[in-house]
């Protein structure tokens, strides 16, 4: 079992045979855990917070965020569209524009529901991702660094691998979430 980020990097340089790995690690990782934050789709990745926005309906989005989700203001969610629509006055409205939200509604509280991206393993040593699902991030740095050395042919067999188990694993999150939800149908007028 790999437990934390030096543990990591050991079976990443003893599988690969590369034993200079240390000195680039942290760029194989970091790029991993882009690659990962891009396919994976836990619950564990979503977040709320509250965000307010000044008087031209700007807020500053958390730098975690991979993607809203949702937008609600006073219980009402908002609706995605583009910042040119919003600047001619569409209401009940959002955008996204680099790392701002962009509202029609100005000064008021915003309930942004987010995907986060995967917390930095470096920066940490351990994160929620390699103790649930260590082989995904093995596989993940390893098509980084076959990736890097050229070895297409190990690259293309780590990829195919690592999508296997990226959407088992997206599959039973799936499940986990949603598979014992009761559902409710309303009457269904003629």
């Amino acid at each position: 079992m790999i437990r934390d980020y030096p543990e990591l990097i050991s079976e990443v340089s003893a599988r690969s045979g590369m034993p200079d790995l240390i000195h680039r690690a942290g760029m194989f990782v970091s790029m991993a855990e882009t690659m990962l934050s891009k396919c994976l789709h836990f619950s564990s990745l979503e977040k709320r917070v509250t965000l307010v926005t000044d008087q031209d309906g700007f807020a500053l989005l958390p730098t975690d965020c991979k993607a809203p989700h949702s937008v609600l203001v006073e219980g009402k969610n908002l609706e995605y569209t583009s910042p040119d629509l919003i600047k001619k006055g569409q209401t009940c409205v959002y955008a996204i524009q680099g790392a701002l939200l962009f509202s029609s509604q100005r000064g008021v509280s915003h309930l942004c529901l987010y995907e986060s991206c995967i917390p930095s393993l470096e920066t940490a040593n351990k994160n929620w991702l390699l103790e649930r699902e260590p082989e995904i991030y093995l596989h993940a740095v390893l098509f980084q660094v076959y990736t890097a050395a050229h070895e297409i042919e190990k690259a293309k067999e780590t990829a195919a691998y690592l999508t296997h188990l990226i959407e088992l694993s997206n599959q039973v999150d799936a499940l986990r979430c949603y598979a014992f939800r009761r559902v409710r149908f309303g009457t269904v007028a003629p």
